[in-house]
């Protein structure tokens, strides 16, 4: 993870970024590309599994589609 005097704030920040790239997304196709936008983007950020997990896991609760699309994520990673 970034080391950072503020932790919490940018656990936050990465849910709310997580949540706003799939809020637009209109179908599973959007949802694909933003996904793996979101992987790459929180593994370039030298995450662990665990972490990148945790993080998903807090961006899910808004919309059904995306739930399941964020479970496949997480179902993807922990394999």
């Amino acid at each position: 993870m970034i080391n950072t005097d503020y932790p919490g704030e940018l656990r936050t920040n990465l849910v709310s970024a997580v949540k706003g790239c799939f809020a637009d997304c209109a179908d599973q196709s959007e949802l694909y590309i933003a996904g793996n936008c979101i992987v790459e983007i929180l593994s370039a950020l030298s995450m662990s599994d665990q972490e990148l997990v945790s993080v998903l896991q807090d961006a899910s609760g808004d919309a059904a589609e995306v739930d399941e699309y964020i479970d496949k994520m997480i179902s993807n990673i922990t394999e």
